[in-house]
């Protein structure tokens, strides 16, 4: 399989971040791509001339705001929110990361053909013995599911195995026409039905997935809808990015499998912009 591994949004600590990226590069050959801020207070801009990536690109917040700002509903999320903050801090909170990752995924695609996308932030680390068998994990476990072989997609065949509204899984194989997927780590399928949280600092994704969603020009405004649903029905300090992410995905009937990796996140401080 041919992965892509798109490193997104502010670096906290270069040193545990390239120790996390090398502990991984020895499980599988894989291509590694960078976004991050240029700006003053993010610590780990050099990592671009630190680490072999095989593209990179730094943004502006400006260019970011810029672009945010000239979305769909945008102000309309912010009036919303009812948020103390200022709208640009708002956005820089709330939807920095989602910009940041369709930067990252366009440079790899851009560089190569694909087959999944690891979209990551900084200062992760692996658990070893995963990580050691994750090759030989992804062509047994990852690789029948993107070539829809039947037995990788058997829970998809058992009606009612999905409790979302709408939903249709009863025919197959036509139940699963059009379907993209995404991958959670150390995660028990299905993850709705447990009630276990999507964790937005990794996940892995096929290029169909990161083509028809990410790399769209209408994904930012549909993520801002997706946030205004928070803001209507809960409040904005439950916007966070991950329950942004599972939302947009069960919405978009994407199905979810679980990736054979485990992480956790070194994290010294939580740097605020």
């Amino acid at each position: 399989m041919k992965i892509a591994y798109c490193l997104t949004g502010l670096i906290d600590n270069i040193t545990p971040t390239i120790h996390g990226l090398e502990e991984i590069q020895l499980s599988q050959d894989m291509d590694f791509f960078c976004h991050t801020w240029d700006d003053p207070k993010n610590p780990g801009t050099d990592i671009v001339n630190q680490f072999p990536f095989k593209r990179t690109r730094t943004s502006t917040y400006k260019e970011f705001e810029d672009h945010i700002l000239s979305q769909p509903n945008a102000e309309e999320l912010y009036i919303r929110s009812n948020s103390q903050k200022n709208i640009k801090h708002f956005f820089r909170t709330h939807m920095a990361q989602f910009y940041s990752t369709i930067k990252c995924i366009e440079r790899a695609l851009e560089y190569g053909d694909y087959d999944i996308i690891i979209k990551a932030r900084s200062n992760l680390r692996y658990e070893k013995s995963l990580c050691n068998n994750l090759k030989s994990n992804l062509a047994q476990n990852i690789q029948p599911i993107v070539n829809r072989e039947p037995g990788a997609w058997y829970h998809f065949q058992i009606p009612d195995s999905d409790d979302r509204p709408g939903t249709k899984w009863e025919h197959w194989p036509s139940c699963i026409d059009g379907v993209q997927t995404v991958f959670a780590p150390s995660f028990t399928f299905p993850i709705w039905k447990n009630n276990a949280p999507f964790i937005d600092t990794m996940f892995a994704m096929e290029k169909a997935f990161a083509k028809k969603h990410i790399l769209e020009p209408d994904f930012l405004e549909n993520i801002i809808n997706t946030f205004m649903y928070f803001a209507d029905n809960i409040d904005t300090l439950a916007m966070e990015a991950d329950k942004v992410w599972f939302k947009y995905l069960m919405d978009n009937n994407i199905a979810i499998f679980g990736f054979p990796v485990e992480m956790w996140m070194k994290r010294e401080r939580k740097i605020i912009i």
